[in-house]
């Protein structure tokens, strides 16, 4: 098992390469050390996680993307048969996060991941467990947990679950608060002052007095 957390140690000394051979300790005796196949699994990792550029760049002078993937590379060193992953998309792009996903959808084992990206784990998990309030919510396929009223109960918002043509499960948030002011604004009748509750429209023609 290994195991990537949110929160990764700076590891200020260590350069890429050393950080992921880290990953190999498991497999390594105290008499047959650094093997030929630890090399190449280390270089394997290195490549996967496209830091081939980086890997004789000390932690350190990494941004914080960088090093999450330094460390997803340690963590695939390993090869485990059971990869525990939280938030493995914190400090990635977008490029990245798609990137990483599609790389540990790849591995053929089993992947526990926390994410709280909806839409990115309705798109990569076979299945979902939506926690609340310390228990588990909802748990099973992404088509059948995600669902208007789930979105309302745990999360508070008023979002629409739909499924496009390609059978994806698409999510339509609320209009963001800024614009359904300035569109109510807009659509409202301005009045002059003093004329509230007339509704006699600004710069409105008045009769002349007698």
């Amino acid at each position: 098992m290994a195991v990537l957390t949110q929160d990764t140690p700076p590891d200020l000394e260590h350069t890429v390469i050393d950080l992921v051979a880290l990953g190999r300790v498991p497999h390594q005796s105290a008499l047959a050390g650094v093997t030929a196949d630890d090399y190449r699994v280390v270089a394997d990792a290195i490549r996967r996680c496209s830091l081939a550029d980086l890997a004789g760049r000390r932690m350190a002078t990494l941004s914080g993307g960088e090093r999450q993937r330094a460390h997803l590379a340690r963590a695939l060193a390993q090869q485990p048969r059971l990869l525990l992953l939280d938030e493995p998309t914190n400090h990635l792009d977008l490029a990245h996060q798609l990137a990483v996903l599609d790389l540990v959808c790849g591995l053929g084992i089993t992947v526990v991941a926390a994410l709280h990206d909806i839409e990115l784990a309705a798109a990569y998990c076979d299945r979902l467990a939506v926690l609340h309030r310390g228990e588990v919510a909802a748990a099973g396929p992404p088509g059948e947990v995600l669902t208007d009223r789930l979105l309302h109960d745990v999360y508070g918002v008023a979002a629409e679950v739909s499924t496009d043509e390609t059978g994806r499960l698409r999510l339509r948030l609320p209009e963001p608060a800024h614009h359904r002011d300035r569109r109510l604004t807009q659509e409202s009748p301005s009045t002059c002052p003093g004329t509230e509750g007339q509704g006699l429209p600004r710069n409105a023609p008045r009769s002349a007095a007698p």
